[in-house]
C-alpha cells in the first residue's frame, strides 16, 4: 500500500502513463513497487520496474535471468530460465 497522501502523485503519474499506453491500473502498479522498494532499501532497475507491473497487471509470470532482481518485487511470480 503506498503511503499516506501520495495519491494526487499516483494519479498524476497514472495520466503520464496513460498516454503511453498504459492505463491508471498499471500506473499503481509500477508507482506502489516503486514506493515499497524505496522504502525498503531495496533497489531494483526501473526497467524492471515496468516489466513487473506489466506482467502483475496481465497476472503472467516474468521469465528471467535475473531472478535475484525479480524476486524483491513482492506479489510477482518469478520462473528462471
Amino acid at each position: 500500500m503506498p503511503p499516506a497522501g501520495i495519491e494526487p502523485a499516483l494519479r498524476l503519474q497514472a495520466r503520464r502513463l496513460d498516454l503511453a499506453g498504459w492505463g491508471e491500473r498499471f500506473a499503481r502498479l509500477y508507482g506502489e513497487t516503486v514506493s515499497f522498494l524505496k522504502h525498503s532499501g531495496t533497489p531494483v532497475p526501473l526497467m524492471d520496474i515496468l516489466i513487473a507491473a506489466s506482467a502483475k497487471e496481465h497476472g503472467l509470470a516474468v521469465i528471467t535471468r535475473h531472478v535475484s532482481r525479480f524476486r524483491r518485487i513482492p506479489m510477482l511470480s518469478v520462473m528462471e530460465y
